[in-house]
């Protein structure tokens, strides 16, 4: 029989080792990857009141047909005009139905239950969604949300942790980019839940902050999941903090640039967080696949073509960010104050031959 000698301090290194893994993968502690009863039954009561919006051509999701096709059949047609009344009648649009849900206890209640101080939207929502706790209740009751959640439940989380290998990565690649503290995000959050939810649009996603967690709430995707699946909704946790504290002049300085892309509406700080966090998403996801400069260009002037018209002129001043040793909060104001309104004007005819 052999014997092997193992040295003292090699001991000392293999007892200590389970200690020093959990501390260099405290981060992972961040995550939940775990499907939510309460996103499911707020999106199956949406589809159920006559939410069938879908940007892909080839259609809907799968899922999303087959349980839309039960529901079909389970619900009574009186309930059925109830909930398409209420869709009508109320002003939250197609993200509220879930972020709503987010704000209750879950079922078989759905009572409101969350601290206004850590749920920045709740009170919004709340007012926009008006009712919806006594819906939620009775549509988890009359469509037997119980047996749906049992049956598809399992299918849903199969999808959900496809996101699980991405998603450090992702927080990783927009530290770096944006020059933020190794533990920006786990100060924003003491959680942050990853839910996919295939009754949702293809293309659709949106997150929200609840009780001091964040959700990203993810529908599907033609692709298969990466990284550049979080910086989107990641993303807006980085720009919003910027602009909302910005100053209302900003509002007036675009209001003429910014009725060109979206018929005469006045712009909003949620327009300037959005035409942030598309064009830096846009130049992650190059560096993420090795895109060159010309492809990324191309991806940003598509988002600038939907309307959202800061897109180029931010892009442009990036260069400027990268090549700095700022942060990105402290370049932030000097792209903002160096857009040009009037080459913007400009830009915009004549890249969209708008007759304007």
């Amino acid at each position: 029989m052999f014997r092997f000698s193992t040295p003292a301090s090699t001991l000392l290194f293999l007892c200590l080792l389970p200690l020093l893994s959990r501390a260099q993968d405290t981060s992972s502690t961040l995550f939940s990857f775990d499907q939510d009863i309460r996103v499911f039954t707020a999106q199956a009561c949406l589809n159920a009141a006559g939410y069938d919006h879908e940007w892909r051509k080839d259609g809907m999701h799968p899922l999303r047909i087959e349980i839309r096709n039960e529901l079909s059949h389970t619900l009574d047609s009186s309930f059925v005009q109830k909930l398409h009344a209420f869709r009508k009648a109320c002003s939250g649009d197609w993200s509220g139905w879930a972020s709503y849900a987010l704000l209750t206890n879950g079922p078989p209640d759905f009572r409101l239950s969350y601290d206004s101080k850590t749920t920045p939207y709740g009170d919004k929502t709340r007012d926009d969604m008006s009712g919806l706790s006594t819906l939620l209740a009775e549509f988890y009751v009359k469509a037997h949300v119980p047996a749906l959640w049992q049956k598809y439940e399992p299918r849903f989380q199969d999808l959900s942790d496809q996101f699980r290998p991405h998603a450090h990565r992702a927080l990783d690649d927009i530290r770096r980019y944006c020059r933020l503290d190794k533990d920006y995000f786990s100060h924003k959050a003491s959680r942050m839940h990853v839910v996919f939810a295939p009754l949702q649009s293809y293309f659709t996603a949106f997150t929200d902050k609840v009780n001091n967690e964040i959700y990203l709430v993810f529908g599907p995707q033609p692709s298969e999941p990466s990284p550049s699946s979080f910086y989107h909704e990641a993303l807006h946790h980085v720009l919003s903090p910027l602009t909302e504290k910005l100053d209302t002049n900003i509002t007036t300085r675009f209001k003429e640039l910014y009725a060109l892309a979206t018929s005469g509406e006045h712009i909003g700080y949620s327009h300037i967080d959005e035409a942030f966090v598309r064009t830096i998403g846009c130049i992650l996801a190059g560096k993420l696949f090795h895109e060159s400069d010309s492809t990324v260009l191309a991806h940003v002037t598509n988002e600038y073509k939907l309307g959202f018209i800061l897109c180029l002129s931010i892009f442009e001043q990036l260069k400027g960010y990268e090549a700095s040793s700022l942060t990105f909060g402290q370049f932030f104001p000097r792209i903002l104050a160096s857009i040009d309104v009037e080459r913007e004007k400009h830009r915009w005819m004549e890249l969209t031959k708008n007759p304007k």
